[in-house]
Order: structure tokens, then C-alpha cells, then sequence
């Protein structure tokens, strides 16, 4: 389990998570729910903590300015509590991923990744204790691809914390000045070139623990099917 794989296969996860959000499939499946607001519906990925406020949603999402994130939660009452508009956003996803995703890869990443999962010990995991539980009680791929996304993304939260790091100045480093205006932080922006090195350790870090947390839950033909699964789902 080299680094190589490891990063691979954690950016495919996330990049098939996040390919669920807006599908076309998955806001069809909302708004006959009741649920018209795309903005609304991406920001109940936090709801999955319970009916929180907004500063706790901003804690666990990191990498939005938390004004922002207040703004737009402060309209999910008009479709529920964030804990309801989570439900029907892990629903509608599950729709759109099983008419994109192949099936049969996509019980091996159930299967496997619900081994992951359930091996990990949670500490300052938020977002990752709350998919996992929603993939447990669900049991389908696209709950268990949002809690491995998730969980990666937890531990890269810790880890630039731990490298001094504010979100929005690894942000600048990672993706830049597009990215940092898309989840709403306002300029001046920090100069990324100062920051390169701390980012990259926390990039390493972050690396070095989710190679532990896969090969404490998988064996290494485990580990393999996972790879194979996951990049077998589109």
C-alpha cells in the first residue's frame, strides 16, 4: 500500500462523492422530495451531525468560510431540519449512483468499505462518524463512498491543523484563488509560495494515517479488489 495508491485511490473516492452532489439524477430526486435548493441540499452534507447550528457546520466543512456556510444554513428550515434534509440528500444520491455506477463494483466497495469504515476509531472524525452511520443503517454505495470521502477528509483537516495551517491557506496551495472564491472566502488571499512546504507535510501526514487505517482494516488482496472496485464503479 504505497502512497502512490493510496493518494489514487482516496482522489478517485472523493471525486466520485462529489460527482453525486449536483447530478442531475440525484436533484431530480430532491426536488420531488421538496427539496429545490441545490445549495441547500450540498450544505446538508453536514446534517448527517445531527441538528446542529451553523458554527458546527462550518467546523466540520473546514474549507468554507463559515459566513457562508451560516448564510445558506439558515434557509434549510424552510425544507426541515438539517438531519431530515441530510436524509433525502443521502437518498437521492444513492438514486443517482445506482444509475451511473456499475452494481457489481459496487458491492465490493460496500463490502470492503464498510470494512474500513467500521475499523476506524473516531477521534474528531465528525463528518466521517456521521456518513458511516448513515452508510450502516443505508448499506449502499454511495453512503460508503460519501464516509471514505469523508474520511479522508477529516484527517487532512487534523493534519493541517497540526502543520498551522488555516484551511484557506491550504486551499491557495492545493487549488488557488478559483477554488478559495468557489467556497466563498473573500480576497486578499494568501501568497501560496511561503505556505508550499507546510502543505505538503500535511499532505504526507495526512497520506501516511490513511495508509494505516486501510492496512489495519484490509489485507493487501483486500486492499487490491478495493482499488480495482472503486476505479470500476464508472
Amino acid at each position: 500500500m504505497n502512497r502512490e495508491t493510496i493518494d489514487r485511490l482516496d482522489a478517485r473516492v472523493n471525486a466520485l462523492g462529489a460527482s453525486l452532489f449536483f447530478d442531475e439524477v440525484t436533484v431530480a430526486t430532491a426536488a420531488a422530495a421538496g427539496i429545490d435548493d441545490v445549495f441547500a441540499l450540498y450544505a446538508s452534507r453536514a446534517g448527517v451531525l445531527g441538528d446542529v447550528d451553523a458554527g458546527q457546520a462550518a467546523s466540520a466543512l473546514a474549507f468554507f468560510d463559515p459566513k457562508v456556510v451560516a448564510d445558506v444554513w439558515s434557509g434549510l428550515d424552510r425544507f426541515g431540519t438539517p438531519s431530515q434534509v441530510a436524509e433525502i440528500f443521502a437518498g437521492a444520491m444513492s438514486s443517482a449512483a445506482t444509475q451511473r455506477w456499475d452494481p457489481e463494483a459496487a458491492s465490493v466497495v460496500v463490502a470492503l468499505g464498510l470494512k474500513v469504515a467500521e475499523s476506524v476509531t473516531p477521534t474528531g472524525h465528525a463528518l466521517f462518524t456521521g456518513w458511516r452511520r448513515v452508510a450502516r443503517a443505508r448499506g449502499d454505495v454511495s453512503s460508503v463512498v460519501q464516509a471514505l470521502r469523508e474520511l479522508r477528509g477529516d484527517v487532512h483537516i487534523q493534519c493541517i491543523s497540526v502543520h498551522g495551517l488555516h484551511p484557506l491557506e491550504a486551499e491557495m496551495v492545493t487549488r488557488g484563488a478559483s477554488a478559495a472564491q468557489m467556497h466563498g472566502w473573500a480576497p486578499p488571499y494568501p501568497e501560496p509560495e511561503p505556505l508550499i512546504d507546510a502543505v505538503a507535510a500535511a499532505e504526507s501526514a495526512t497520506s501516511h494515517r490513511m495508509a494505516q487505517i486501510y492496512a489495519a482494516a484490509l489485507t493487501a488482496a483486500e486492499f487490491d479488489d478495493l482499488v480495482a472496485a472503486v476505479d470500476a464503479l464508472e
